[in-house]
């Protein structure tokens, strides 16, 4: 992409610095002295080239130079704002133990426990990830609590492969966190604030009280008011598999239908000659919708953009679409650059600036309109997934076969449901119910659901399991951005680049692959449980010693934490292993507290009963692992016969019966426990 082709997308040129910006700030730690001298030479550098090229020969000359300085100035402000937006720290020691006040800004409630999101207000403002024993469920989202504060920094749990966790929050603006039990809260009514969120958890009220079964309900909130946290996992996973998750979530596709309704309602307004008024109307509802919404990227991007089409009708001016795009992307992340590191941020631009790169070339002579629509939604489908599949794998490890005959089915059925869920929720606000909309409503939910259902039960709807790494992922970026500029002017040595960076892609994804190690063993650091696995060429088995919770629910639980794990590894299936059991495939054997597992021999040592076993003869091990339930008077003054031991993070051991120099390997300070056999 020249010059010339830069200047009819001049947004273009201050997202790009701008995003290096952001991105250089959150590697480096960039001061902000750093940022406001990078500024300063930016403005500098625009100064000396005006004051030099005020002949019209020199400006010319300088034209393409101009660049120079408007770029320094955008990398400058990227990481400007980044450091502005980073939360704060505080002196833990001076607010610890003090009386604290916080106003609640997020809540998610589960069987026994709650996380709440929450801005502490005194005894220094600062935002919070508060836990819970027990499940309140009086509190919403703007009400104030009181608590003893006793904070401590978020930090990883040290697994293997795990997610950025502490990195993650921060990027939220969250970087402390308190657990609570339920009694310390108090909640004065006089207190609680009206917010967005409010208004917002009141209509989700309004549709769990309308005369609709559970899943419609369920199906509303997301696809409406963009909750979708009351979506059954399974049911989620199936929406996942089947390539239409992105019904659940709010996107150009739900604002496009809103915009599309608000503008039909309005249509008296253009026999008074008020077309102007019925565009501005618009986008103030859209607006309104985005910030009930909770501001999501997607949400923002697709509102700016409908926006400024409409704004380039009112004010008779041109409206590129890409250049659009890019003025939303800088109103993100100019106020919220940790969106640039979002899958949902990341996901929504990159699919929305390939379609808009090859909606050009998207031409269907066909005069039957149900032809164009199917080849148009095949068209666009396919687009949107080789544009964002690597980037799917990457952080869902899946990636969906059966996209392209599933949206064909369920996007007919979007507007419908939007249209009709909007429809009840509107009487519900008002207390009204009215029978044939609210069967139509289920009745259309329900043949979305059955849609769904059939593909994701295909045996080709999805490939599971798959791991991506950052070079393969970035690697692949890269080659994408090559393909775009390619449509723009057509050069073959652009393609030879883009065909020989997706060839490198292969090449890295594959050697990756290659030389991972894919046996060995790995003690979990974990809340509740000390989680033991071994693995074997795809081929796990899990044991959880000191587990009080159903088993099946604890295999479910550890399956979606470690995700990543267990795709990195290539492990298919995982047999879990009661305390009672003894089961010995794929190179593991297991017979409650022993075990052999990556080549060693392993004891647990979590009640008195196995404490008392270290008084017999036992033969040779390699690991004792000492259980949360673990307590110094099991052993009655013994020593623990092993060269290597590992403890929970609810264990300590004392010196008195651990031999000298042996090693103690404690979990919740050193993170897992790994031992992987290169094959």
């Amino acid at each position: 992409m020249n010059v010339a082709s830069l200047s009819r997308y001049p947004a273009l040129r201050l997202l790009v610095p701008l995003a290096a910006g952001i991105i250089v700030a959150e590697c480096t730690g960039t001061s902000i002295g750093t940022a406001l001298a990078v500024i300063t030479a930016g403005i500098i550098t625009y100064i000396a080239i005006s004051l030099w090229a005020r002949d019209p020969s020199r400006r010319l000359a300088m034209r393409p130079w101009w660049i120079a300085p408007i770029a320094l100035i955008a990398l400058g402000t990227g990481m400007f704002t980044t450091v502005v937006n980073q939360p704060r720290t505080l002196d833990l020691n001076a607010v610890n133990g003090q009386a604290a006040e916080a106003v609640i800004d997020d809540v998610q409630r589960k069987d026994f426990s709650m996380t709440l999101t929450a801005t502490m207000l005194q005894p220094q403002r600062v935002r919070l990830l508060i836990t819970t024993r027990g499940c309140d469920y009086t509190l919403h989202e703007g009400d104030h609590i009181r608590f003893m504060a006793h904070l401590s920094p978020i930090i990883n749990m040290g697994n293997p492969d795990e997610p950025d966790y502490a990195t993650v929050m921060r990027r939220k603006g969250i970087i402390y966190q308190q657990h609570l039990d339920q009694k310390p809260f108090h909640t004065p009514a006089s207190q609680t604030s009206f917010t967005p969120m409010r208004l917002r958890h009141l209509m989700e009220d309004a549709v769990l009280n309308a005369d609709l079964s559970e899943s419609s309900q369920q199906l509303l909130i997301a696809m409406i008011l963009g909750d979708s946290r009351l979506i059954d996992p399974d049911r989620r996973q199936a929406f996942s598999r089947a390539g239409v998750a992105h019904v659940l979530a709010l996107s150009g596709l739900h604002v496009g239908v809103i915009a599309w309704m608000v503008w039909l309602l309005l249509f008296p307004l253009d026999y008074w000659r008020l077309k102007k008024l019925r565009l501005a109307i618009t986008m103030l509802t859209l607006a309104a919708f985005c910030v009930l919404t909770g501001l999501s990227p997607s949400v923002m991007r697709a509102t700016l953009m409908i926006a400024m089409a409409m704004c380039s009708y009112i004010f008779f001016r041109r409206y590129p679409p890409l250049n659009s795009l890019a003025v939303a992307a800088l109103a993100i992340l100019i106020f919220a650059p940790q969106q640039l590191f979002s899958a949902g941020f990341q996901l929504s631009f990159i699919t929305v600036t390939a379609l808009l790169l090859t909606g050009s070339h998207m031409k269907f002579p066909s005069r039957h309109r149900v032809v164009n629509y199917i080849a148009g939604t095949l068209a666009t489908t396919l687009v949107a997934t080789l544009s964002t599949f690597m980037l799917t794998a990457y952080y869902f490890h899946t990636i969906s076969l059966a996209s392209l005959p599933a949206n064909l089915l369920v996007l007919p059925l979007v507007p419908i449901i939007i249209g009709m869920g909007t429809l009840v929720l509107a009487l519900a606000m008002m207390g009204l119910q009215c029978g044939p909309i609210n069967q139509l409503t289920d009745f259309s939910c329900s043949i979305l659901d059955s849609v769904n259902q059939a593909m994701s039960n295909l045996h080709i709807a999805s490939i599971d399991n798959v791991y991506v790494g950052s070079a393969t992922l970035a690697l692949y970026m890269l080659a994408l951005m090559l393909a775009g500029w390619w449509l723009f002017n057509r050069k073959r040595a652009i393609l030879i680049a883009a065909s020989a960076t997706l060839l490198a892609t292969i090449a890295t994804h594959l050697i990756a692959s290659w030389a991972t190690p894919h046996s060995g063993l790995v003690i979990f650091n974990d809340f509740k449980s000390t989680p033991v696995l071994g693995f074997s060429q795809g081929h796990a088995i899990l044991w959880i010693p000191d587990y009080d919770d159903e088993p099946t629910e604890l295999l479910a639980q550890f399956q979606s934490r470690h995700k990543t794990f267990l795709a990195h590894q290539r492990i298919q299936d995982i047999g879990l292993v009661s305390n009672t059991d003894t089961i010995t495939p794929y190179s593991v054997a297991v017979k409650p507290p022993f075990a052999t597992m990556g080549g060693m021999r392993i004891m647990v040592i979590d009640s008195k009963t196995t404490a008392t076993m270290l008084k017999h003869r036992l033969p040779p091990l390699d690991i004792v692992i000492l259980g949360r339930h673990f307590k110094e008077k099991h052993l009655a003054g013994a020593r623990i016969p092993a060269p290597q031991i590992v403890t929970s993070g609810a264990s300590r051991t004392p010196p008195g019966i651990v031999q000298a120099g042996t090693p103690i390997h404690h979990l919740a300070t050193d993170g897992a426990y790994v031992r992987f056999i290169n094959d």
